[in-house]
């Protein structure tokens, strides 16, 4: 059985903010607003620019993650610098292996 079986209930989400900024919480807010509008749209314009807003406010989060903050401080990398593009490196490979499988690309 479902979890969430009648259609009228909310999941609900809970994050420990104890160790967060309240820039980081306000952003969490701001991500978790952007992605219901994004699933929920009805607009090509919304969906299209509510998801790349949604990518930019999920970068910031990781920005500010404690790893790469603590560590940067210490060490001369660039750890949230790099993870993002990591991040990109992957979702870029995904997309092309979608496409070699037979996928669609569509130019925007």
């Amino acid at each position: 059985m479902s979890m969430f079986s009648k259609e009228n209930q909310k999941p609900k989400i809970e994050i420990d903010t104890s160790k967060l900024r309240p820039s980081q919480i306000r952003l969490l807010k701001n991500l978790n607003e952007m992605l219901t509008h994004v699933i929920t749209t009805k607009d090509e314009a919304d969906f299209f620019d509510g998801s790349a807003e949604f990518m930019k406010i999920f970068a910031e989060l990781v920005k500010g993650a404690r790893f790469s903050s603590e560590r940067e401080q210490f060490e001369n990398i660039p750890y949230s610098q790099q993870v993002l593009e990591y991040a990109m490196d992957q979702l870029t490979e995904s997309m092309e292996n979608h496409r070699r499988r037979g996928g669609k690309r569509f130019d925007n």
